[in-house]
This record gives structure tokens, C-alpha cells and sequence, in this order.
């Protein structure tokens, strides 16, 4: 278990993809996703990976920072 210092509970939120979506989807792309919906992006990037025609694998691990 790790602490990190610089993250803000309930303003942070840490995305951990693929290069199936990384390099496929633009990063301006993903944060607009993101904002979009916040509550629940993953769908959402998955599908704009498949979208943009992504024929690697898509993974995406999103999680919200909570106090």
C-alpha cells in the first residue's frame, strides 16, 4: 500500500489504458470523454477506441480518488 502526497480526494482520478486506446484515440478525445462522463467513462472509451477503428486490444482501468 502507497501514499500518494499530490492527489486531491474527489477532484483526481487515475486512468490506466492500453495502447488500444492510447494510440488510436487522441488524448483531448479521452478527456472530454472523461468529462463527459465522469461518473463512468470506460464504456464510453472503449467505445471510441472500437469507434476509431482500434484493432488492438482496448483496456482501460479508471479510478476515482475518494477520501
Amino acid at each position: 500500500m502507497g501514499v500518494l502526497p499530490f492527489v486531491q480526494p474527489e477532484r483526481d482520478a487515475l486512468l490506466l489504458t492500453s495502447d488500444g486506446l492510447h494510440d488510436y484515440v487522441p488524448h483531448h478525445r479521452i478527456e472530454e470523454i472523461i468529462e463527459q462522463n465522469a461518473e463512468n467513462p470506460v464504456p464510453h472509451l472503449l467505445k471510441a477506441g472500437l469507434d476509431v477503428g482500434g484493432v488492438d486490444n482496448i483496456s482501460c482501468l479508471y479510478i476515482r480518488v475518494r477520501e
